[in-house]
């Protein structure tokens, strides 16, 4: 598969693109407060392409990457992000576990997690504020005595 073919499932009339790790870097920062350290870990030229849709409580993110990197994602202050990351085959890791295709990655507030791709990988994100989290947590788990309900902080 090719990063043309990947990456068609993102509307193009929405497509922020990126041809460069720090222009990926700088407006991740800038426009969303989302902390992002990346390396590009192959050859030839860097693409990566976005979608966002921002609302008052939560930010909704679609990404797609055509080489291997390593990453270091932090989401912004009080809030907690929640990643499911896809790929045609290729390995990727988050803070050292397995997490392609399927496989949750939770990001607590003030921590982040290290992603290491081997290829093509695309992602679907969440950011919410850590108390709506904790509303939603609550809420999905009502007798927190059954739950064990485990702080963050």
């Amino acid at each position: 598969m090719n990063y043309e073919e990947f990456v068609s499932d993102l509307p193009l009339q929405r497509r922020i693109s990126f041809s460069s790790v720090e222009e990926s870097r700088e407006e991740l920062k800038q426009r969303y407060g989302i902390n992002q350290q990346i390396w590009q870990l192959s050859t030839g030229a860097f693409q990566s392409d976005l979608i966002i849709q921002k609302t008052e409580e939560v930010n909704l993110l679609s990404r797609r990457f055509n080489t291997a990197f390593s990453m270091y994602l932090e989401a912004p202050v009080d809030t907690v992000g929640l990643a499911i990351f896809k790929t045609p085959g290729n390995a990727l890791f988050a803070s050292g576990e397995d997490a392609a295709n399927d496989k949750l990655v939770f990001i607590p507030p003030g921590a982040g997690v290290d992603i290491i791709s081997s290829g093509l990988v695309g992602s679907e994100s969440i950011v919410i504020p850590y108390t709506h989290f904790i509303e939603i947590s609550e809420a999905i788990c009502q007798l927190q005595n059954l739950c064990g309900r485990k702080k963050w902080r």
